[in-house]
Order: C-alpha cells, then sequence, then structure tokens
C-alpha cells in the first residue's frame, strides 16, 4: 500500500499543501479524493507551487485530469483555480485543456484560453 502510506505522510506533515504538491499526480489525486470538502477548502487556500502544478499537470494522470475538471467546476477553490491560470499545462488530453481554456476564460484570459483551445 505505498500510495496509502504516501498519504498518511503527507497528512502528518507540518506543511500538509506544500507535501502534497510534492508528491505524484496518483497519490495527490488519490488524498485530494479523501479528504473533506472544508479540508479541501483549507489546503488550497494556502501557497500553490505553481512549478509542481505544472509537473503534476503535465503528468496526464487521468484521476488528477478529473480533479482540475472538479476544481474549476467547484463554486469555491478559487486560489486554485488562479494558481490554474499561472500554470502552463504542455501534456495533458483534450478534456483537460478544454476545461483549463474555460477557466482561463472565466478568469478574463481570453488569449491565454486560445492556447488550449
Amino acid at each position: 500500500y505505498p500510495v496509502l502510506y504516501e498519504e498518511l505522510e503527507i497528512l502528518q506533515s507540518k506543511h500538509v499543501s506544500a507535501s502534497l504538491f510534492k508528491a505524484n499526480a496518483q497519490v495527490f489525486s488519490t488524498l485530494f479524493n479523501h479528504l473533506s470538502y472544508e479540508k479541501k477548502l483549507q489546503i488550497f487556500e494556502e501557497h500553490i507551487p505553481i512549478k509542481e502544478l505544472n509537473r503534476l499537470l503535465d503528468e496526464d494522470y487521468p484521476a488528477f485530469n478529473r480533479l482540475i475538471y472538479q476544481v474549476i467546476l467547484d463554486p469555491k477553490l478559487d486560489h486554485f483555480k488562479d494558481a490554474l491560470t499561472k500554470s502552463n499545462a504542455t501534456h495533458s488530453n483534450a478534456q483537460t485543456f478544454f476545461i483549463l481554456g474555460i477557466n482561463e476564460i472565466l478568469r478574463k484570459k481570453p488569449s491565454k484560453a486560445l492556447k488550449y483551445f
């Protein structure tokens, strides 16, 4: 159970958000799906490292791609959505690029949205 072990290590760390963004996309998405909504709101209001976010996006892991879709459609999680506008995904599937483009439009950055479409 290496993923579960890594999840527990992240949750025990002093800086959960920073540790979470250092994990791979599989661990990140699994832990994200196990967190309560309140905990997600708390964790993702902290600093989101763009370099690590780019790395996670470029892993093109299906569960992480679904997570991005959930984040963008969520009525809250604005800090995470803003971080996504600063990211630069280069390897992903068409659906993820499409929702990233929608996020850019919602964040009033139509020129960057065209990159994803």
